[in-house]
């Protein structure tokens, strides 16, 4: 943003921060979380550390994208510095040759304050601006007919909004900034000598919020332009409900003064709401509202389309106008937000705040390192570009590559997909995708590869006839399925069985040899066929007399549930439906923690939802058998510590097992976010779902996954747990 207005300032020793008021005093949190959630509210494409500090461990997750100060500059000569970043000049210039330059009369004014009168207040210098050096002030008396202004009495009076720019309005030339919807307008009552008030009132002003500064010692002196700004900031939102500017109090300020003010501005004739405290960031507590939601700044959009070659090519971004004739070495950011429908091998919605993913996307989008480097942002990725160049070099990423980097950015490694994830992926291919793996949603298909995987058969019209009965009781669309409809739903069923080669249609043959019964495919005999047992050629016999069977073959003739993958399938969809079919997911895997090696069944990354720009990461456990483990237990809880993201327990039983449930119950006490999966949500079909949600509304969860995290815990662990620790939807 040009180092401008828009761009948040934390400081991070507030040993000697001042709070007073009642609301102030009783709030939670530390003071560096605070800070954490400023940042987090922001997403900065990288942090300027003026301390040149490590940085504390409440802001760890920002120290790769942290730079020394001096770093930021290019020295191409011990006393010379040019900032590697796009400064103010150029907009200047611009804006110079655009508006001023062929212009008898200025389009509009230009006023600032002298740098040692700014230089007295720090509030005046955060609420105009104020350069370094004197010859930036000659330049804008010389170029934009810029006046000097003094801060008196008079210029109290009659400050009118909109009157002139400022040297620190220039730094939002370009940009568009959604203004903040609840609390749009605020007087915020700070001391103007101290920098913890100040800075909040810097950042609030960078989040959206318009805001009239008033001081204890002066505020009298803004009567009339009080007036205007309580005028201008009382609008209708809609029909019923009218929007009114706030008296919002600096930390420092104590609720007596606070009252004081309130008291005046009564007087004045017009209606405020008044706030004992500043506005908090990146709240996301269940059920409500951040009271601080920032929008990215949006400075030149287009929509640029790239043919990509397996993955690899160039995207065109926009260049700003004013980089033309700019110097080459000056670095800008690129927001990229990216839409790939149903594609199992795009994955470009990555968790945010991990360093892993934004050492990942460095090397495969824009391929830069270091200051040029791209990374994850909570929309999408921003690409660092250098000069006048708009091109971005694309590379894949797959969802296996992101879990990869997301578990190098907790310190756990990824080894190698396991055998059964190979095993999971090749049946999903079988199946040309996720949704039709719904198919093991049928009780009776489930039943027959159980039955079949010692390798025997079944005649046609006897798994017909398993399947038929599975189905009574059919509900389609909330209505008891008719005959015909259940006679239709049993013919899909069997075609998409036997096109994914679950079940194989074939003949079953006696040798006249060795006189024993064999199952025969299709494929597998002609005028002839080859015994299975002693391998004599023998004639097929007359088909006429012969009955069709059914048999499993391949991974679906395995004894152990296709190693484990029914479950996986099952919960795969499950989420499928969930995310709206916008997920990723990675199949099981090796991995190593703490020196020792572990295998997860599977992992998801998904977009949270409408009210989250953030990416859900979800890791899953299939319980096929009996209770868990004492050692899957203790590495599973340190999983879930360490990564901070969700832990799904899925099992096709009606419940899991008590010690089980003890376990899950010492996980949400440990603040281990965890999904538990029952045959109940396994085997939803679509409107089962889309009905089960509408009487369950997700509507007050931040995310879908928080949604069904508390689901699931009010459903398998029971209400008074979940009450016990503040649970409810």
């Amino acid at each position: 943003m040009w180092g401008g207005v828009f761009n948040p300032i934390v400081v991070l020793d507030g040993s000697k921060r001042e709070v007073r008021g009642a609301h102030e005093e009783h709030s939670s949190g530390s003071y560096l979380e605070e800070q954490a959630g400023i940042l987090k509210a922001f997403d900065p494409d990288l942090l300027a550390n003026f301390s040149a500090d490590s940085l504390p461990k409440e802001l760890r997750e920002f120290q790769h994208r942290t730079f020394p100060s001096e770093r930021l500059d290019w020295k191409p000569k011990p006393d010379q510095a040019f900032s590697y970043f796009v400064d103010v000049w150029p907009i200047l210039n611009e804006l110079w040759e655009k508006e001023f330059k062929f212009s008898a009369k200025p389009p509009f004014k230009f006023r600032f304050f002298e740098k040692n009168d700014a230089k007295k207040s720090l509030l005046l210098a955060a609420w105009y601006g104020l350069y370094s050096n004197e010859d930036s002030y000659e330049s804008l008396k010389k170029s934009f007919s810029a006046e000097a202004i003094t801060y008196d009495a008079n210029f109290k009076s009659t400050l009118k909004a909109g009157a002139f720019y400022t040297p620190l309005a220039v730094t939002t030339y370009k940009c568009n900034q959604r203004r903040q919807i609840v609390r749009s307008h605020a007087f915020f009552l700070l001391n103007p000598d101290n920098p913890f008030d100040v800075v909040d009132f810097w950042n609030l002003r960078a989040a959206g919020v318009v805001l009239f500064p008033l001081t204890l010692q002066d505020y009298e002196e803004f009567e009339q332009p009080v007036r205007d700004f309580g005028a201008l900031s009382t609008y209708p939102i809609n029909e019923t409900v009218m929007n009114r500017v706030v008296l919002m109090k600096a930390r420092s300020i104590s609720d007596d003064e606070l009252a004081t003010v309130a008291d005046w501005m009564q007087k004045l004739g017009f209606s405020f709401s008044r706030m004992g405290w500043v506005s908090r960031y990146h709240m996301n507590h269940y059920a409500v509202a951040n009271e601080i939601d920032i929008e990215p700044i949006r400075a030149y959009e287009a929509s640029a389309v790239g043919v990509l070659d397996s993955g690899y090519g160039v995207i065109q971004g926009p260049v700003p106008e004013f980089m033309r004739s700019a110097r080459h070495g000056h670095r800008w950011s690129m927001d990229i937000s990216f839409v790939s429908v149903r594609d199992p091998n795009a994955c470009y919605r990555l968790p945010w705040l991990n360093s892993g993913c934004d050492s990942l996307v460095s090397h495969t989008i824009g391929k830069g390192y270091e200051i040029d480097s791209a990374h994850v942002s909570r929309g999408g990725i921003v690409t660092r570009q250098a000069g006048t160049a708009g091109a971005v070099r694309m590379s894949p990423i797959t969802a296996i590559d992101a879990v990869k980097a997301f578990l190098k950015g907790k310190e756990i490694e990824h080894l190698t997909t396991s055998a059964p994830g190979l095993v999971l992926e090749r049946i999903i291919e079988m199946f040309k995708g996720l949704p039709d793996c719904g198919l093991f949603q049928n009780a009776a298909i489930r039943q027959l590869l159980d039955d079949l995987s010692p390798g025997g058969w079944r005649i046609a019209t006897e798994v017909r006839a398993k399947i038929n009965k599975s189905l009574q009781g059919l509900q389609i669309y909330g209505q008891s399925a008719t005959k015909d409809q259940i006679a239709q739903r049993v013919n899909t069923i069997l075609d998409r069985a036997v096109e994914a080669k679950v079940l194989r249609i074939g003949l079953v043959f006696q040798c006249s040899r060795c006189k024993r019964y064999h199952w025969y495919a299709t494929t597998e005999f002609d005028e002839c066929f080859n015994c299975k047992s002693c391998f004599a050629r023998e004639v097929t016999p007359r088909l006429d007399a012969t009955k069709w069977h059914y048999a499993s073959d391949g991974f679906f003739r395995t004894s152990n549930k296709l190693d484990g993958n029914i479950t996986i399938l099952l919960t795969l969809n499950f989420f499928n439906q969930i995310f709206d079919y916008g997920m990723q997911f990675a199949p099981s895997f090796d991995y190593t923690i703490e020196g020792e090696q572990h295998e997860m069944d599977f992992a998801i990354m998904s977009d949270g939802g409408i009210l989250s720009r953030e990416v859900d990461v979800i890791f899953g456990e299939s319980k096929s058998g009996g209770a868990l483990k004492e050692e899957e237990r203790k590495k599973l809880k340190s999983f879930g510590e360490k990564t901070g993201s969700y832990l799904c327990f899925c099992t096709m039983a009606d419940d899991f097992d008590e010690a089980d449930k003890d376990f899950f119950r010492n996980l949400v006490e440990a603040n281990v976010s965890i999904i538990m999966l029952t045959r109940f949500f396994l085997d939803m079909d679509s409107f089962e779902f889309m009905d089960y949600r509408h009487h369950n509304d997700p509507g007050r969860s931040m995310t879908k996954a928080d949604w069904l995290m508390r689901m699931t815990i009010v459903r398998v662990l029971g209400n008074d747990f979940a009450k016990k620790h503040n649970i409810w939807v």
